[in-house]
């Protein structure tokens, strides 16, 4: 499973961009099987304001949330979904530091490929973010095995709009293990993250943490 960053069209907004994708997959023979969401909220240590907990959700694996330190590459733990009512009691070690970031849209079946159309928007007004694209090939979770495949449905389905090599980093670097769904969620905070800082720097990190999923 792949998350990659669409880029937005100028003068489109982003619900345009999500019902154009969503009807060009349709053409193709895609059918709309469902919705998602994924979404973060964002805890600061009350000792260490320098340090964070990321608290994730996916609808689904309903069951389970997902918690980082700092980052995608910090230590993490999945739990069952009462973790937020826990951090929640905790208001003498963590406050909830920014507004709820989500990615969330249609998921349409395209033969053996999934594929989730999610509008990143921000905080109780909803700022649209950004557009981020889940692709899965159903069959196999091995991403060796699957990456030329998915590079080349990519290419077929988006064209020249995404650089399937430039955007897969994190993808590569775990191709010889079996993805869980925390891989997933990784790939997801990475782009979160980012889209939250994208307010202080108009261009991306130079570390390439948006460009690692």
């Amino acid at each position: 499973t792949s998350v990659m960053n669409y880029p937005i069209t100028e003068g489109k907004t982003g619900q345009q961009m999500a019902d154009h994708l969503q009807k060009h997959l349709e053409d193709l023979g895609a059918e709309k099987s469902g919705n998602f969401s994924v979404d973060c909220d964002t805890y600061q240590y009350v000792t260490n304001p320098n340090k964070a907990v990321h608290v994730l959700h996916n609808s689904e694996t309903p069951y389970s949330c997902y918690s980082f330190i700092d980052s995608p590459s910090g230590v993490h733990v999945v739990t069952d979904a009462s973790f937020d009512l826990l951090i929640q009691k905790m208001k003498q070690f963590y406050i909830k530091k920014q507004p709820k970031i989500e990615s969330k849209g249609a998921i349409l079946t395209l033969c053996d490929f999934s594929i989730k159309i999610g509008s990143v928007v921000f905080g109780q007004m909803t700022t649209f973010k950004g557009l981020l694209i889940e692709i899965e090939y159903k069959p196999c979770n091995i991403p060796k095995e699957v990456y030329s495949l998915l590079k080349e449905f990519c290419h077929h389905v988006f064209g020249s709009e995404i650089n399937f090599d430039e955007t897969n980093q994190y993808f590569k670097s775990n191709s010889e293990v079996s993805q869980t769904s925390t891989d997933v969620i990784c790939q997801y905070l990475d782009y979160f993250l980012f889209f939250k800082m994208s307010s202080l720097s108009l261009t991306q990190p130079m570390t390439g943490q948006a460009n690692k999923n």
